[in-house]
């Protein structure tokens, strides 16, 4: 099976998306914009210590951080989930 090169888009909206992604005979994407609009870019910030989302998350937060080694995946004999608190 041949995997056609992805088509660069710069712009997309939803509907288009979902459209494409619906067809029998989807191709690959490259979508270099995606996140420019996302929020998070704006408000989330390592200089302030990451304060708006803890603000909205809570100190005391647990998050689960996935330990593996880079370019490596799930299938990875070291791989390990590990619980810790939210913050730096």
């Amino acid at each position: 099976m041949k995997i056609p090169l992805a088509r660069s888009i710069p712009s997309i909206s939803q509907s288009v998306l979902r459209e494409h992604l619906s067809s029998p005979h989807h191709t690959p994407l490259h979508l270099p914009n995606l996140l420019t609009s996302w929020p998070g870019l704006d408000s989330w910030r390592l200089s302030d210590g990451l304060e708006r989302l803890r603000q909205i998350l809570g100190q005391d937060r647990q998050v689960e951080v996935e330990l593996v080694n880079r370019g490596r995946g799930y299938l990875d004999p070291e791989f390990n989930r590990v619980h810790m608190p939210f913050g730096m």
